[in-house]
């Protein structure tokens, strides 16, 4: 790490200051370690979290398996080509190479469909589809909607002051001193302000344009409030 900074031409005071934070050890929380070596939070156009906590450690056990005494691997894996992104491209099987094989199942499924098959056998939603969260994968993850965030600083305002946290640990180790959990507009998000949690949580607070507070931002979050239709 010292090496990698030092190439980039980083001064002794900023170095001191980055390495004072690796001192401390690992926080273990794999995420917030992540971002600390990086130096920043991962973004649309640099979604390191995935590449680093789900595809590597997924793709290094299959090889072990392979590596073993498994002939193949078949890995399932639950995505829709409705998400949207790179998504949209996949394939429903794909033979890997090597004895691995990946199976889509659900890759042409609509949002409906996926609980209407989970409401067949008996299983609930998570409670989060009917907190008003799209996503639940990562609660919240840097994509999450506006809507979402206001839903999080209502409903969990812990978490909000824990990304102030992590806003302020991460900070002390970029090298640029100013690195946001939520993406900022330069990094893909033109329609997000702000440059920390609290500024992104004013604005998830505001109507259409992000200028005035909208009537409903200081509503109380109680009851349902599913994107999915599941309050019906």
């Amino acid at each position: 790490i010292l090496t990698h900074y030092a190439e980039e031409g980083m001064d002794e005071a900023n170095l001191a200051r980055i390495l004072s934070v690796f001192d401390k050890g690992p926080t273990g929380n794999p995420y917030l370690d992540l971002c600390i070596i990086k130096g920043r939070f991962p973004s649309r156009r640099a979604q390191f979290c995935t590449q680093y906590l789900k595809t590597m450690p997924l793709t290094e056990y299959q090889l072990s398996l392979i590596e073993g005494d498994v002939e193949a691997v078949w890995s399932w894996q639950g995505i829709r080509s409705e998400e949207g992104g790179r998504r949209r491209w996949a394939l429903e099987f794909q033979e890997i190479g090597g004895g691995i094989y990946v199976y889509r199942p659900i890759l042409r499924w609509k949002a409906e469909d996926c609980f209407n098959a989970a409401s067949c056998y008996g299983l609930d939603p998570n409670p989060l589809y009917r907190m008003g969260m799209n996503r639940v994968g990562c609660m919240p993850c840097i994509n999450a909607a506006k809507g979402e965030i206001l839903e999080i600083s209502k409903r969990f305002p812990k978490h909000i002051d824990h990304i102030e946290e992590w806003e302020s640990v991460v900070r002390a180790a970029s090298k640029k001193g100013g690195p946001s959990f939520f993406p900022a507009p330069e990094d893909g998000r033109a329609d997000r302000v702000g440059r920390n949690i609290r500024q992104v949580v004013q604005w998830s607070r505001t109507s259409r344009g992000g200028k005035q507070i909208s009537l409903l931002a200081d509503a109380e979050a109680v009851g349902c409030a599913s994107s999915y239709g599941l309050c019906e």
